[in-house]
């Protein structure tokens, strides 16, 4: 990364936490807003690639979707799951991206002494539906934390996003979910 994307990713969160305060106590959810609005990929697949990752940051649609309050943000617990999200009034032809975000949990000592180690301890999946409650999207990967969505929709109406876990190893954990809609 050169220093100009790190500046417009800095610039790009702190101009969210700007338009919605609520933000300054969910990193979490920053990082899935900015994520929903990564849309352009300049290699490889359109979702996440291993090249450039969730692609290009579009700071206009991660502030859409934050200024539109297409996100959430929540302290879970183990019996909190399944975690059921609505996408409200989609139209039909829209490209939509969800994204789920909950912390890694590095060592306090810095700094990190020995082998680097910033263990996950949960390990979530993403599961979207559409209005007819036929299933549109997956996301399972096991070793990041995060999620992310990507589908063309064919329907207008409300789709349902819902956090699984797959691993919950801790007391509780901050779980953030953002999506954005744009043109195919």
């Amino acid at each position: 990364m050169d220093v100009r994307t790190g500046i417009s990713q800095c610039a790009g969160a702190a101009l969210l936490m700007h338009r919605q305060s609520q933000l300054t106590s969910w990193p979490e959810a920053v990082k899935a807003a900015i994520m929903a609005g990564a849309i352009h990929n300049i290699e490889g697949a359109s979702r996440l690639s291993d090249r450039d990752g969730a692609g290009g940051i579009d700071c206009s649609i991660a502030d859409d979707t934050i200024a539109n309050n297409r996100w959430w943000a929540n302290t879970v617990t183990y019996g909190d799951f399944p975690k059921t999200y609505v996408l409200s009034g989609i139209p039909a032809g829209k490209k939509v991206r969800v994204v789920a975000a909950w912390d890694s949990h590095p060592p306090d000592s810095h700094p990190p002494y020995g082998t680097i180690n910033d263990p996950l301890q949960s390990d979530f999946d993403l599961i979207v539906y559409d209005p007819n409650g036929e299933q549109v999207e997956v996301s399972s990967s096991y070793d990041n934390n995060y999620e992310i969505g990507q589908f063309t929709t064919e329907m207008s109406g409300n789709y349902q996003a819902k956090v699984v876990k797959y691993r919950f190893e801790g007391a509780s954990e901050r779980l953030a979910l953002a999506y954005s809609i744009s043109d195919p």
